[in-house]
């Protein structure tokens, strides 16, 4: 399994420090590209852009990073962006540089699957106690996701745990294989509606007691 990849294009960035105010009034997000025992680049990218890569890919898979057009892409991770705190503006990014045949470690999302009869069936809750799975990989054979099936969470005493997800043998999980992933919750009964249950078993326990001393009576 290969990842699909997306290429950042991005340019040699000369502007530094507290100047790239004037690159983000402008459109432009200030980037630095990092590690693989390479040297660091200071680089700029249309903001537009960089939002609609990172929306399609997230930050858990790997994007190929066009420096110019005669450079060779080099392939990244994200691995820090900076916002501004009030208007949530994306002030700066941080990609790390990785060798695609050295492998990586990366948290890859988890999402449930099918259709739990515990809750369909019995008014359960699902209830996801893993958000995401630790694994090690090649940086091009990381997924976008894993997903987990629970069309066997038919009562309250189910689970799903991370060893019983489905995984690609090129994809090393390292996250506890016992852990639970998943499960069902029973219903919770309202305070309330027990009342109502107890005043109404109540109220028809009093109209058969008259009945019955109404019946001796006469």
């Amino acid at each position: 399994m290969t990842t699909e990849t997306v290429t950042l294009q991005t340019q040699p960035r000369s502007i530094l420090g507290k100047k790239v105010q004037t690159l983000r009034r402008q459109g432009i997000t200030p980037v630095h590209l990092y590690g693989a025992g390479q040297p660091s680049l200071a680089l700029q990218v249309d903001t537009a852009e960089l939002r609609r890569v990172i929306l399609r890919v997230g930050t858990a898979r790997p994007i190929f990073v066009q420096v110019s057009s005669d450079d060779e892409p080099q392939l990244a991770f994200v691995r820090d962006m900076q916002f501004d705190p009030v208007r949530m503006d994306l002030l700066h990014l941080d990609l790390l540089r990785v060798d695609v045949a050295k492998t990586v470690k990366v948290e890859v999302p988890l999402y449930a699957a099918g259709d739990a009869p515990a809750v369909r069936l019995q008014k359960g809750t699902l209830r996801q106690l893993v958000s995401s799975v630790l694994v090690e990989c090649l940086p091009l054979e990381v997924p976008e996701a894993l997903y987990a099936d629970i069309s066997g969470l038919e009562d309250f005493e189910s689970s799903v745990r991370i060893e019983e997800i489905q995984i690609p043998d090129s994809i090393t999980v390292l996250t506890e294989p016992n852990q639970v992933a998943f499960q069902v919750d029973p219903p919770v009964v309202i305070e309330d509606d027990i009342a109502e249950s107890d005043g109404a078993e109540s109220a028809d326990g009093d109209t058969g007691q008259v009945a019955e001393e109404g019946r001796d009576a006469a």
